[in-house]
């Protein structure tokens, strides 16, 4: 998730999501960091036990001006 030009990473995180009544089908968040320049946060998932359910990996970054 990259910061708005100008802007630094401080913080982030993310959340998978689930089709409608499946709950947890076996994912995990395997990376939860800012990349080396600062400028973006990263998150990757995978699946655990493979499964036929739609799920969503969502990453949010928290940025400020890097002044």
């Amino acid at each position: 998730m990259p910061c708005p030009a100008g802007k630094i990473v401080l913080s982030g995180g993310n959340r998978i999501r689930y089709e409608s009544g499946t709950g947890n089908v076996g994912q995990a968040v395997v990376n939860s960091c800012p990349d080396v320049s600062t400028e973006a946060w990263i998150v990757n998932a995978k699946e655990i036990l493979p499964t036929s359910n739609n799920w969503q990996l969502q990453a949010y970054a928290i940025c400020a001006s890097s002044d």
